[in-house]
């Protein structure tokens, strides 16, 4: 089976480096296209601008949500812990990069590969995101995580966070499997689709709360899904069904455990700010 998997990546080795260039060049996109509506989407400035909280405060550059007590009052309520998983997950992967070019039977024993998987072999499940095709693969891939990761932990705090990540990895190379059981794929490109997934979900469920800064959002991250998706049509080396299982993963457990802020108000009515009460805390 070994020697099967050998041929087989070698076989694609010319589509996956087309692959490459291609999810690259959507990953640039997904920077210059989203970053700016996501970095600016932030309970500070929308909220102040709607009014939504504290009608005394002076100008919109203060602040209009903070966690305090569990009760989002003031600052931005987004985690202290700057890009902590973020940066994890980044030097994870590349540690497994490194590993894959000391122990090239690393990539046989990991990557996705559907008959191992249905014969038992679940951790491909997950593996699959340590490993990459290349080295641009694998700094294109880590670029995208950034540009949208940063974002999610924000909001999610490091744990959530993971989850969605795994969720995503998971749920991708499980439709991945079953879409295309013969195929052999490696990449953290369902994982992130996943973060995408879970982003998209908290600004549609906060669209009240954040207002035009979601809708831009919303716009940005459903122009990128759909030049991904003309990509994944048009061009090979793709799995288009890793994307498409991580994004709906993602997504899923993004509404499950992602952030769920809540009104608070007084004995009297009044609002006081917001509470994050996720369907599930982890």
């Amino acid at each position: 089976s070994a020697l099967m998997a050998r041929s087989a990546v070698r076989a694609r080795r010319p589509r996956r480096r087309l692959g490459v260039i291609t999810t690259c060049a959507a990953a640039v996109l997904l920077f210059v296209g989203c970053c700016d509506a996501l970095e600016t989407t932030t309970p500070r400035a929308a909220a102040a601008r709607r009014g939504a909280l504290r009608p005394r405060t002076p100008t919109t550059k203060e602040a209009a949500l903070r966690v305090r007590g569990g009760v989002i009052l003031g600052g931005d309520g987004r985690s202290k812990q700057k890009d902590q998983m973020t940066n994890a997950i980044t030097v994870t992967t590349l540690a497994g990069g490194a590993a894959q070019v000391k122990w090239p039977q690393w990539t046989e024993w990991g990557a996705k590969h559907g008959p191992s998987i249905i014969s038992g072999q679940w951790w491909r499940l997950v593996t699959p995101a340590l490993l990459h095709g290349s080295v641009v693969h694998l700094a294109c891939n880590m670029f995208s995580l950034h540009s949208v990761g940063s974002s999610l932990e924000a909001w999610y705090g490091p744990n959530r966070f993971l989850a969605v990540y795994v969720a995503g990895a998971v749920a991708g190379n499980l439709v991945s499997t079953f879409a295309r059981v013969g195929g052999i794929s490696v990449g953290a490109s369902g994982a992130i689709a996943g973060v995408v997934g879970a982003l998209s979900v908290h600004h549609l469920r906060h669209r009240d709360l954040f207002g035009a800064h979601s809708d831009r959002a919303l716009q940005s991250i459903g122009h990128v899904v759909l030049l991904n998706a003309m990509l994944g049509l048009t061009m090979g080396g793709i799995d288009n069904w890793a994307h498409l299982g991580g994004f709906i993963g993602g997504a899923a457990a993004g509404y499950v455990i992602g952030a769920r802020y809540v009104p608070v108000r007084d004995r009297f009515g009044r609002l006081r700010g917001y509470k994050d009460e996720p369907l599930l805390r982890l």
